[in-house]
């Protein structure tokens, strides 16, 4: 127990290393209401695996990272370098396959 209480002040006194994510329609860097979140319940089988922000029909949406674009059947994904991928549901792609896009 002292190990893990240790650890959580040493934690707590060094800065953070920790990075959010701007929002992928603007204003980026307010926050946007939400109509689904993670880990929420789905038709009783399986939990839902991101997050649902409300917007019109035809709002921008922008990259919230660097990276190459991936289009698959029903979403777009930017994958960084390292490999991580973030994917956008219900939308339109305007950008080509594999091109680069920068975030925002």
């Amino acid at each position: 127990m002292a190990a893990f209480v240790a650890a959580g002040v040493a934690a707590l006194a060094l800065p953070s290393f920790a990075h959010a994510y701007g929002w992928p329609i603007k204003p980026l860097e307010e926050q946007h209401a939400i109509r689904g979140a993670f880990d929420d319940p789905r038709d009783g089988r399986s939990f839902h695996f991101g997050v649902d922000i409300c917007a019109p029909d035809g709002t921008p949406v922008f990259a919230v990272a660097p990276g190459t674009v991936f289009r698959y059947s029903d979403a777009v994904a930017i994958r960084r370098p390292d490999g991580h991928e973030f994917s956008y549901w219900h939308v339109e792609a305007t950008v080509a396959e594999h091109s680069y896009v920068e975030a925002g």
